[in-house]
């Protein structure tokens, strides 16, 4: 049995091109979908965080409305420590990633330290607007696909003078699955019925 399961071939991994993430928050649901010819390593990296359930109970802890909006990171399960939030989920051993990619409305970018290029982790900002001016200095590795009005709502949080939410905006959940196919059009009316039930309307 053990030589019969070494003879048996790996199971297929999913490719990252035919995967998003259902990003589930208290305030409503948004959907993510991957760049992993530009990024591998930072899409890798979320989808196995997400799996493990990293994400859930963290909350949306810093935006600027209509802007950006930041979230992943682990200090913010906790609602009283409001003084480390930004301070965690760094350093996970991913190396700079840039592409060609504008920081558009709807990308999803990996936030690192200041001065220090490869020290992404967990914590990851949405472009809420255009932010071209950052181009070339993060790495962006996902966009919204669908559900960008929930996120624009999100960076509406009220925050402080240093742009820390003072409302907590929880993730619940993050799914990551296979893209469903697109949905079969729907017909216009009276095209698909035969001539007899046709016969039956009347206006």
């Amino acid at each position: 049995l053990t030589l019969l399961l070494l003879l048996l071939p790996a199971p297929a991994q999913d490719n990252p091109k035919n995967l998003q993430a259902v990003v589930d928050t208290s305030a409503g649901s948004f959907i993510i979908q991957f760049y992993p010819d530009q990024a591998p390593n930072h899409v890798r990296k979320f989808i196995e965080l997400s799996r493990a359930g990293y994400f859930n109970g963290t909350s949306f802890h810093s935006m600027a409305p209509r802007a950006v909006l930041q979230g992943g990171d682990p200090e913010t399960k906790n609602p009283n420590a409001r003084e480390k939030y930004g301070s965690g989920g760094y350093n996970m051993g991913l190396k700079r990633e840039i592409s060609d990619l504008p920081l558009k409305r709807g990308t999803v970018v990996a936030f690192t330290l200041p001065g220090m290029p490869d020290s992404a982790g967990s914590q990851f900002f949405i472009c809420v607007g255009d932010q071209l001016q950052l181009n070339g200095q993060f790495t962006a590795f996902a966009y919204v696909a669908d559900g960008m009005d929930v996120v624009e709502k999100i960076s509406q949080t009220p925050t402080d003078d240093k742009r820390i939410a003072t409302e907590r905006v929880e993730i619940k959940n993050v799914t990551v699955r296979r893209i469903p196919p697109p949905a079969a059009p729907v017909p216009p009316p009276f095209s698909t019925e035969t001539i007899d039930e046709l016969k039956e309307y009347r206006l």
